[in-house]
């Protein structure tokens, strides 16, 4: 029983920090801290690559970011989605 009370009691310091934290940075509510935003390349690259055009995301990804084909397709290759 004693333990349960000090899990108890830890967690709700726990969520008095986090509470703290969310206020310091302006982030009233829990939920907008959940997920952050997505960078608009990024969401356009993920939406390409989600309709398994592979090819327009490297190109897209090359126009926005000035690098070579290789560069590109590697960083596509290993984007998590």
């Amino acid at each position: 029983m004693e333990f349960e009370g000090d899990i108890r009691s830890r967690l709700n310091r726990l969520e008095q920090k986090v509470d703290f934290l969310l206020n310091e940075l302006g982030l009233t509510q829990k939920a907008e801290a959940s997920l952050p935003a997505m960078n608009p390349l990024h969401a356009e690259i993920v939406a390409l690559l989600t309709q398994n055009r592979k090819i327009e995301a490297i190109k897209v990804y090359r126009e926005h970011m000035g690098v070579g084909l290789k560069e590109a397709k590697d960083v596509i290759d290993n984007m998590v989605y």
